[in-house]
Parts: structure tokens; C-alpha cells; sequence
């Protein structure tokens, strides 16, 4: 709900800058009135995708806090639940969650109309970091995907360090896309 003088043209500026992800659940009975969202709903159960969309939330939820230092969002209505060991993470029943056919895990840092976001947004990205609000930070667009990737290598067990796309290769060496191995660059196609 808008706050008060608040319109479309002059939205108000939330104070507060949060963070949560969302997972499938949390159906309402107004919701399971209609067929097709009882369809999706019993298919997303069916399809036990529940332990893996949380697991990586988890992870995601950990490695944004980390990196954004925002607080979690608190939802104050009975549309979502906290599920989970993580103050982050909540259940919600949102059309592309029973949409989509596999785990889905939606990230939602930052608010879009505060107004300290949208200035980071407005600066772009950037290499390295700059002063922002007193502090030294990477670009917005760097933060929220670094974190993501973070996130996702704690989730799925590997490490910054032997992921080829956080690896650096040497000049003069190619890294083998199918073994991942890092070897000279003969200048021929690998087969």
C-alpha cells in the first residue's frame, strides 16, 4: 500500500533499504479457488523442488547479506511465511514460482524507490569500487551479481577459487571447456 501522498509520478521514498528471497508456498485459500493455480501448486509439490529452492536461498541469502549488509525484509501480512534457517528467506505464492519448472529462487535486495539506490543505480557500472554514503562499494549491478554467483558456488559445493569463471588464465594458456584443465595455447581448436 502507497504511503500517504504518495502517487505514480512522486512515489514515496522508503527509508529503509532490505533484502529477501522468495521460494514457492504460502498459498492462500483464495488463491486454491482457482484450478489452475491448484494444478501448478500440487505440480511444484509433486515435482519436490521445495529442499533445493531453499537450500540455495539459504546460500544466496547468506552470501548477499554479506556483500550488501542490508537487513531482511519482514513481511506483516499473512501472504508470506519465514521458512527456513534464514531470516532472509520466505515463502510466497507468486505466479512465475509455479510457473517455471524447477527450483526457482527469486533475490530481492535493495528497494527500487529509495532514493539511495536509484543514485547507485544512475552511476552505472563500474570497475573496482567507489565512496558511496561513507563507505567504499562496487558498483550496484557488480554487488547483487557477485553475490548471486557467491551464493550459488556455496549452494552447489564449489569453491571461488576452482571456478572457471572466477579463475584467471595466464597469457598464452587456454582453459579446456569440457575437463576445465588449463593448458598451453597451440593455437589449434581443442577437440
Amino acid at each position: 500500500m502507497p504511503k500517504a501522498g504518495a502517487t505514480r509520478t512522486n512515489p514515496s521514498s522508503p527509508k529503509k533499504i532490505t533484502a529477501h528471497l522468495l521460494v514457492n508456498g504460502c498459498y492462500q485459500a483464495d488463491e486454491l479457488a482457482f484450478d489452475d493455480v491448484r494444478f501448478e501448486m500440487l505440480f511444484k509439490l509433486l515435482s519436490r523442488c521445495f529442499d533445493e529452492e531453499l537450500a540455495a536461498s539459504e546460500s544466496i541469502a547468506d552470501a548477499m547479506s554479506r556483500a550488501t549488509g542490508l537487513p531482511p525484509y519482514v513481511y506483516n501480512a499473512n501472504n508470506a511465511v519465514r521458512v527456513g534457517g534464514s531470516s532472509y528467506v520466505w515463502a510466497r505464492n507468486l505466479l512465475a514460482n509455479r510457473l517455471f519448472r524447477s527450483p526457482v529462487v527469486y533475490v530481492e535486495p535493495y528497494v527500487m524507490n529509495n532514493q539511495a539506490v536509484i543514485d547507485r543505480i544512475h552511476l552505472g557500472d563500474y570497475e573496482g569500487e567507489r565512496e558511496i554514503g561513507g563507505g567504499m562499494r562496487k558498483s550496484i549491478f557488480r554487488e547483487y551479481a557477485d553475490a548471486v554467483a557467491e551464493g550459488w558456488l556455496l549452494f552447489t559445493g564449489a569453491s571461488a577459487a576452482s571456478s572457471a569463471r572466477s579463475r584467471r588464465i595466464a597469457p598464452g594458456t587456454r582453459e579446456d571447456f569440457y575437463s576445465g584443465t588449463i593448458r598451453p595455447d597451440d593455437g589449434t581448436d581443442a577437440a
